[in-house]
């Protein structure tokens, strides 16, 4: 039997991307957005840190570049499940530090037929180390993340094209984070819903 779907019946999925530097708070504020809209959300710490746990890779030996090859691979895993679910007509939020011009490339096969919304969080170069430094005196995140490794190409890429929201063809809303969410929380949600 086939079944034909009537496409005046269907509606463009939409997709958020939730980008920006490392301690800009885009896991929480994507957390919220999530929440508020009940889309799906999947982030690229979520997976690294599954990867590592799999893996059972050894902490005193486990590395930066290790820990960019698994967050190449859980990049690959967010677009895949966002292929899938997108293609099915859901909605999706993707959350992660894209790197710019990487992450375009990389995006621009889900892309198609799809509706896209970027919130890209940012706040001051000093206060975005003053909170990362704060992250890795704090000790308390995973240890696939390597904070303290990842230092100083955090701080090499402040200014650069690999800073930057990702450019696709999408509007953009650029939230500050620097005490709360400006604009508001309520705003934000407005902007994915638009």
């Amino acid at each position: 039997m086939k079944f034909v779907q009537d496409q005046r019946t269907l509606t463009v999925p939409r997709l958020v991307l939730v980008s920006g530097m490392p301690a800009t708070g885009k896991s929480t504020l994507a957390e919220m957005v999530a929440e508020a809209l009940g889309w799906p959300l999947f982030t690229k710490d979520r997976f690294k840190e599954l990867l590592f746990d799999v893996g059972h890779y050894d902490v005193a030996t486990f590395g930066r570049a290790q820990s960019r090859v698994i967050g190449a691979q859980s990049v690959e895993l967010l677009k895949s499940i966002a292929t899938t679910l997108l293609g099915s007509g859901v909605n999706v939020i993707l959350e992660s530090n894209f790197l710019p011009e990487l992450a375009a490339q990389g995006m621009r096969p889900i892309l198609h037929n799809v509706d896209v919304r970027q919130i890209y969080c940012t706040v001051a170069p000093e206060l975005f180390l003053a909170r990362y430094e704060a992250r890795i005196a704090a000790d308390q995140r995973h240890p696939v993340h390597v904070d303290r490794l990842a230092l100083p190409e955090l701080v090499e890429r402040i200014g650069t094209d690999l800073h930057g929201p990702v450019p696709v063809d999408a509007p953009l809303l650029t939230v500050d984070t620097t005490e709360a969410y400006s604009p508001s929380i309520e705003e934000i949600v407005a902007f994915c819903r638009s």
